[in-house]
C-alpha cells in the first residue's frame, strides 16, 4: 500500500468551488481499482491550504488514476482555484 499526499494552496475565494471539484474527483477516483480511500484536512491557521491524503494499492493503480482523462480533466478545472502549483508526494511503508 502507498499514500499519497497532495497539498494544494487555493485562493481564497475559490474554496467553495474546489469543494465541489473534490467531491467529484473522490467519487471518481473511488471507482479505479487500487483507490482504498481518502481524507482531507485544512490547516487551522490558514485555511485555503488543504492537504489530500490518499491511500492506494500500489504505485501502478496511483500512475494509472494521475493519467486517466477524468484527473486530467479535474486537474484543469481546478488550475484557475489555485494560488501555485499542487506539490505531490507518494510515500510507501518501510519495515524497521
Amino acid at each position: 500500500m502507498i499514500r499519497v499526499i497532495i497539498e494544494r494552496e487555493l485562493k481564497a475565494e475559490c474554496l467553495e468551488d474546489y469543494f465541489a471539484l473534490i467531491l467529484k474527483a473522490k467519487r471518481d477516483a473511488g471507482h479505479k481499482q487500487g483507490f482504498l480511500g481518502g481524507e482531507l484536512y485544512q490547516d487551522i491557521n490558514e485555511p485555503n491550504r488543504l492537504t489530500i491524503i490518499a491511500s492506494w494499492q500500489d504505485i501502478d493503480s496511483w500512475r494509472k488514476w494521475t493519467d486517466s482523462e477524468e484527473r486530467v480533466s479535474l486537474l484543469e478545472s481546478m488550475k484557475p482555484l489555485l494560488s501555485r502549483d499542487e506539490r505531490v508526494s507518494v510515500l510507501e511503508s518501510k519495515a524497521f
